[in-house]
């Protein structure tokens, strides 16, 4: 007469000695017929459903997400009103994607949810807005790095046209400080008729030349800090 041990699946009690060899069975605390093949059966889902979520939770536990999230999903296919594991793939979705935002429309968060007790559903809606929050802080912090990048790119846009702009007046300033050298020289005057004249397109050559160097260096940087 072969004897199991299993698990009342009315009144919860473990432990209720079954004869396998018998279609019915009864249990000894609540006085519940049972079904043999039936209640083999669902003990046996039980230790496997126990089981997938023991794994789940030292995956969790380690970080491994990925495989938690697998183990809960099979552990929710063998029970699909077991809160949770509906809500350890939820959990293991917001560890992946801090930046995720979790709401009702999620088939998971629902059913965790539907099938959860209400001081326990209350907890996973807590755990969720609180995790909703730190996603929005992240989104909000990745559009104003956005933001910033941009105006960088349009302020380093600027500048480089303004670099340009006085580089070409430099290299004007500085031709026609030459050409005028020539053109003096050529009429044989002296370089006391010129020297003031010369000194002042000098001066506007090293400014310019100046002011091109200034752009360049601070286009770099507004690169380097996009």
């Amino acid at each position: 007469m072969p004897i199991e041990a299993i698990t009342c699946p009315n009144c919860g009690a473990a432990g209720i000695n079954i004869d396998t060899a018998r279609e019915h069975s009864f249990c000894s605390y609540c006085g519940t017929t049972l079904r043999t093949k039936d209640v083999l059966h669902l003990d046996t889902e039980s230790i496997a459903l126990e089981k997938l979520k023991r794994n789940a939770r030292r995956s969790f536990e380690v970080g491994q997400y990925g495989n938690a999230r697998a183990d809960w999903e099979r552990a929710a296919k063998i029970d699909r009103t077991d809160h949770e594991s509906y809500w350890g793939v939820v959990r293991c979705a917001m560890a992946l994607r801090p930046d995720c935002m979790i709401g009702r429309e999620d088939a998971d968060f629902a059913k965790a949810l539907s099938y959860a007790p209400p001081e326990r559903g209350a907890e996973y809606m807590r755990q969720a807005q609180a995790h909703n929050a730190g996603a929005r802080e992240i989104q909000t912090a990745r559009i104003a790095r956005a933001i910033a990048a941009k105006e960088a790119k349009i302020a380093g846009a600027r500048l480089g046209r303004l670099r340009a702009w006085v580089g070409g007046a430099a290299a004007v300033v500085f031709i026609a400080a030459l050409v005028w050298r020539l053109l003096m020289l050529w009429a044989g005057a002296s370089y006391a008729e010129m020297a003031g004249f010369l000194l002042t397109l000098d001066a506007l050559a090293l400014l310019g030349a100046a002011g091109f160097a200034v752009c360049g260096v601070l286009t770099k940087r507004m690169k380097k800090g996009g």
